[in-house]
């Protein structure tokens, strides 16, 4: 786990700790569900002290669960030789050991996973699935068992699938008393991520109250540029560069294949895609990789790299880097208006009694871009 992603595990817990003491929250909730879980690092810190949660790890690659999967086992097998370890060390130390071996060991709580697409229908299916194996096990006490959703980076238009799965769920709960599925939703926390992966469409607007102002629509650009942070510019200059670099090349990729007579790459919907940073090492080798991942036949097309030492585009590249910086200066602005869109949505939807807060989670100096959780306690 990387520095940035312990601190944002880290700061993660530490909020949602807080929502589950006394005071924090009206029930008493031991039950969380992961969605967007990943390779699990959450999931793994909240069914540990000091939450001890039990947790159900929620995501729709297969990839990411086996991995999660696999490095749960591994830390497992971590807790269990430092548990040994630990009480091996209790009795050396302690006059009355055999009182001492007795002791519990700290409680721990289990992690299930299930691989899912999650809408408004598929959470509370799998959901209701956990509590039932949960109770079947006798890890759960019968009645209404209350459930805190929570999401790490909820990548583009998943976040916004929580909300719609939240407000049914909460909708569903004041309509149906007792509950007749045998759990309740008592709360949420989510953080969300890559708005360039949003669905313009269903996505945003979402409040009533921005849908009724002059006509706000966010094209692909807007989405791009929302994800950008400039505050951490001045963390990694190299980073920053490259950066740059990289919508300089596209930009003049784009221009080489319309002087060539190819058709506006977001007319054709040819698309680059992602290359890796060794491929900006040179305008050549760029060129070169570009096309081929747009599906251009080189040796038919004979595209020849061009040459871009002359002046004038020396001046072009400056110019649309100036650019590229200007434009991202706006991005904490589309930000704040998806971020304000959709706190505005559960503020609208839910009770007035009910608290909805933007919470600061990380610290942007440590790389972690999107810090902004939605906070919901029932």
């Amino acid at each position: 786990m990387t520095n940035k992603k312990a601190h944002e595990v880290d700061q993660m817990c530490s909020l949602i700790s807080d929502m589950l003491q006394p005071g924090g929250s009206s029930v008493t909730v031991k039950h969380i569900v992961d969605i967007g879980a990943g390779q699990g690092y959450l999931s793994r810190a909240l069914s540990i002290p000091p939450v001890n949660a039990e947790v159900l790890a929620l995501d729709s690659n297969d990839l990411q669960t086996t991995g999660a999967e696999y490095w749960n086992d591994r830390f497992k097998e971590v807790q269990e030789t430092q548990a040994k370890k630990k009480k091996k060390k209790m009795l050396v130390q302690d006059a009355t050991a055999e009182s001492m071996g007795d002791s519990p060991a700290p409680l721990i709580g289990s992690i299930a996973h299930e691989n899912i697409f999650v809408d408004k229908d598929t959470l509370p299916a799998a959901i209701g699935k956990w509590i039932a194996s949960q109770r079947a096990a006798d890890v759960t006490d019968s009645g209404d068992v209350p459930i805190l959703l929570t999401g790490l980076h909820a990548c583009g238009s998943l976040t916004t699938a929580v909300l719609n799965s939240f407000l049914a769920l909460q909708r569903d709960q004041e309509t149906s008393s007792p509950s007749q599925k045998g759990w309740i939703c008592s709360g949420m926390a989510i953080v969300g991520c890559c708005y360039n992966r949003m669905n313009s469409e269903e996505d945003f607007p979402l409040s009533k109250f921005i849908k009724t102002q002059p006509p706000l629509r966010l094209e692909v650009q807007h989405k791009h540029l929302a994800a950008q942070s400039t505050p951490t510019w001045s963390n990694d200059w190299t980073t920053h560069r490259l950066a740059r670099k990289k919508c300089v090349y596209r930009a003049l990729l784009e221009r080489e294949l319309v002087n060539r007579g190819f058709e506006p790459t977001f007319r054709s919907g040819r698309q680059v895609g992602r290359l890796n940073d060794k491929s900006f090492e040179s305008w050549e080798k760029y060129f070169s990789l570009a096309i081929k991942r747009m599906g251009f036949d080189i040796q038919s097309e004979t595209i020849p790299p061009p040459i871009i030492q002359d002046e004038e585009t020396i001046r072009l590249m400056r110019r649309l880097e100036l650019l590229h910086v200007l434009r991202c200066l706006l991005g904490p602005v589309v930000e704040s208006l998806i971020l304000m869109d959709r706190w505005l949505y559960l503020r609208e939807e839910l009770p007035e009694q009910v608290k909805v807060q933007m919470v600061n989670v990380f610290n942007q100096n440590t790389g972690s871009a999107r810090n902004v959780a939605l906070v919901v306690q029932l």
